[in-house]
This record gives C-alpha cells, sequence and structure tokens, in this order.
C-alpha cells in the first residue's frame, strides 16, 4: 500500500512554484499555437492554451513526484501524456486534408519534458527552454524564409565551419 505523500509546508511552496512554471510554460506555448491558428478553425490541430497548460502541469507533477522519490508513479502520469500526444498525432494524420506536419505534436512533447525540468527544480532551464520553443514557433514564416535564402556555398562553409570548431574543442 502507498503511503501518503506528506509534503512539508516549505516544500509545498517549492513545489507550488514549479507547478506554477510548468504551467506558465505550456500556456504560452498554447497561446501561440492558438494565435498562429493550429488549434481553431477547421484544420485546426490537437491542443491549444488549456490543453498545453495542462500539459506542462502533467510533466511539472511527474517531476515533483520524482523529486520526491515517487519516480515510478511520475514515469506513468508522464508515460499517459506522451501517449496522448502520440494518440493526438495518429488521429489527426488520418485526416485526409491534414498536412503531415507534426511541429505542435512535437512542441507538447517538449512542453511535457520542460514541465519535468520544472518539476525536478529546474527552474531557470525550463522557463529558458520554453521561451525559445515559443520564439522558434512564432519565427516559422522568418526561419523559413531565411532557409530558403542559404545557398549550397553558405551550407558546405557553416559545416566546414563547425567540424572545424568542434576538432579545436
Amino acid at each position: 500500500m502507498l503511503e501518503p505523500l506528506v509534503i512539508p509546508a516549505s516544500d509545498g511552496l517549492q513545489a507550488a512554484l514549479r507547478l506554477g512554471i510548468a504551467g506558465l510554460v505550456g500556456v504560452a506555448a498554447g497561446i501561440e499555437r492558438e494565435w498562429s491558428g493550429h488549434a481553431t478553425g477547421p484544420a485546426a490541430r490537437f491542443a491549444g492554451m488549456r490543453t498545453f497548460l495542462i500539459l506542462g502541469l502533467c510533466g511539472g507533477v511527474a517531476g515533483v513526484l520524482a523529486a520526491a522519490e515517487l519516480s515510478g508513479l511520475g514515469a506513468v502520469i508522464l508515460l499517459g501524456g506522451v501517449g496522448l500526444v502520440i494518440a493526438a498525432y495518429v488521429l489527426a494524420m488520418r485526416n485526409p486534408e491534414a498536412d503531415a506536419d507534426g511541429t505542435t505534436e512535437a512542441a507538447a512533447l517538449v512542453i511535457l519534458a520542460l514541465g519535468l525540468l520544472a518539476g525536478i527544480g529546474q527552474l531557470a532551464l525550463a522557463s529558458g527552454a520554453g521561451a525559445l520553443v515559443v520564439l522558434v514557433l512564432g519565427e516559422k514564416r522568418r526561419l523559413h524564409g531565411m532557409v530558403a535564402k542559404v545557398g549550397e556555398p553558405e551550407l558546405q562553409a557553416a559545416s566546414r565551419f563547425a567540424v572545424m570548431a568542434l576538432v579545436i574543442l
């Protein structure tokens, strides 16, 4: 039989802060998905603000449980969220009008992971990576425009530079 999880008051406030960060990271990504039109309209994908909030909290709860030495229970909760995301992608791809873009589902998996990081206390990492995810989601047109401007010579030069940098490091 499982012992009840008793969290001291100071630890409870810390857990609440962790869950708050996990939820906010999810909300930010969900707002971007709604703003971009991926969560609304006839071609809507699986998640918007509320779902991303819940996914962030799901990851956060899994992290808090893992930090409280209940990692098995946390893993079950996290895997439930991952299963939901996978099922949503499979259902979306069954729609003959759907494009094969999995960005929303990939973002949902990242939000679960960032929620987990926040739940185990890596607040700065979860917040910073969450901000980066939202930035990349919101800058789709600019990123695609930059890629269109890169030619083969630039790509080869960048590849050579990367190899030299790795050798030096």
